[in-house]
């Protein structure tokens, strides 16, 4: 593993709330609400707290994006 790749495994997630997500995912709230409850869509729920991983949303972006 290269310096580069040593940096990227140590680096925290940064974790965002649904109006965060909002904010870089141009969709309604009532959409991304519906896609983690039909799980097309990766996140993490801690109690009531619904929660995502920007790395993981924009992993997820760049595999549903339209040609």
């Amino acid at each position: 593993m290269d310096h580069l790749e040593n940096a990227e495994v140590l680096r925290k997630p940064r974790w965002l709330n649904v109006n965060q997500l909002m904010e870089i995912v141009p969709l309604k709230k009532s959409r991304i609400y519906y896609l983690t409850h039909v799980e097309a869509i990766p996140h993490h729920k801690i109690g009531q707290t619904l929660l995502f991983r920007e790395d993981e949303i924009l992993e997820w972006m760049e595999r549903n994006k339209v040609a």
